[in-house]
């Protein structure tokens, strides 16, 4: 169980892949996909849930899709 908060570095996947960590302005990147959306509050329209704790993990949100060898960045 990792939240947002606890990523510091690349991640496996099941598959035995792994993820490449980021950090800018303030915010975790995983793979290019921004890990975290937090809610900007109903006035924003953002109103979503972020580090949904589960008994198996934690369901984290993110703005992208992340595919197997979809990752381009540096």
């Amino acid at each position: 169980k990792i939240t947002t908060d606890a990523i510091s570095g690349d991640l496996k996947t099941l598959q035995g892949d792994s993820l490449k960590y980021g950090r800018r302005f303030r915010k975790t990147f995983l793979d290019g996909a921004m890990v975290g959306n937090k809610s900007a509050g109903p006035s924003k329209s953002q109103n979503w849930p972020c580090d949904v704790e589960c008994s198996n993990g934690v369901i984290h949100s993110i703005d992208k899709v992340l595919a197997p060898g979809a990752y381009t960045g540096e």
